[in-house]
């Protein structure tokens, strides 16, 4: 068995979530251990173990950070409706909001119930930039086509206090490792 990682909204954990539908469909089975969350942040960090390697989508490094603008073209990933993942596309609305004490990110790609837990990237570069929350509503009326997630800076703050700060570390040495040797071989 195999160890992943997957970060994940924490509100749906209770009742059922994007990446497990998703997983349900690529492999037969998945031992799933809740390491960390935070419910004012909205956020989860999975220990995902099975028979095959996932690949991990890389979370958009504190360098990069002045890419997540406004207007900037990004993609929605999600599994809504308990239906196979599905892309969505949009654009950043509002880079960064203060939304009942947490940070989070507007943006205008569809998405409906059940996408909680999806990952949104930003086109240009295929970063996760966040982790997509919930819809918004007016008068009780959902908007689908404009939501919230939880950014990226959260997301690296969630996972050094709660002691996986080495997952976006890892990333960066990865990176710069691979400069490096492409560096040296001219």
């Amino acid at each position: 068995m195999l160890p992943s990682r997957a970060s994940t909204s924490f509100h749906p954990l209770g009742v059922s979530f994007s990446l497990l539908l998703f997983l349900a469909v690529l492999v037969e089975e998945v031992e799933l251990k809740l390491l960390a969350y935070d419910d004012t942040s909205d956020l989860a960090l999975l220990r995902l173990v099975s028979k095959n390697r996932f690949e991990c989508a890389k979370i958009i490094p504190k360098e990069h950070w002045q890419y997540m603008y406004r207007f900037a073209p990004v993609y929605l990933v999600s599994c809504p409706l308990g239906i196979d993942p599905f892309l969505t596309t949009g654009e950043i609305a509002i880079p960064f909001i203060l939304l009942d004490g947490s940070i989070r990110m507007m943006t205008n790609a569809p998405a409906y119930f059940g996408s909680s837990g999806g990952g949104i990237f930003l086109e240009s570069t295929l970063e996760l930039i966040a982790i997509f929350s919930h819809i918004y509503t007016f008068r009780s009326t959902a908007v689908t086509h404009l939501n919230y997630s939880t950014p990226a800076p959260a997301i690296h703050t969630f996972l050094k206090e709660k002691g996986y700060g080495f997952i976006v570390d890892e990333e960066k040495k990865q990176e710069t490792s691979i400069a490096e040797s492409a560096k040296s071989r001219g």
